[in-house]
C-alpha cells in the first residue's frame, strides 16, 4: 500500500512540474491536485492543525519540496 501511495505522490509531483513548465498555456486547475499531494506525502493530515515551522521563504513551508517552483516563478515573470 505504501508503494502505491508513494507512486501516486511521485506521479502528481511529475504532473505539476510538467504543467509548470508550460505555465502560459496550461489550465491552472492542476493546482487543485496540490492538497492531494500534501496528503499523500504526509505533509498534512485530515482533522489535524498544520505545523507551521520554519520560514515562508523555504519551499518546505509551502509544501513545495520536489516541485520546480523556482523555475515556475521565473517563467511567470517573462
Amino acid at each position: 500500500m505504501f508503494c502505491l501511495i508513494s507512486f501516486a505522490a511521485s506521479a502528481i509531483e511529475s504532473l505539476c512540474n510538467k504543467l509548470m513548465q508550460q505555465a502560459w498555456t496550461s489550465n491552472p486547475e492542476w493546482l487543485l491536485a496540490v492538497p492531494l499531494l500534501h496528503f499523500l506525502r504526509g505533509d498534512s493530515k485530515p482533522f489535524e492543525e498544520p505545523k507551521f515551522g520554519g520560514s515562508p521563504e523555504s519551499l518546505a513551508w509551502w509544501g513545495a519540496q520536489k516541485l520546480d517552483i523556482r523555475e515556475f516563478q521565473r517563467s511567470t515573470k517573462q
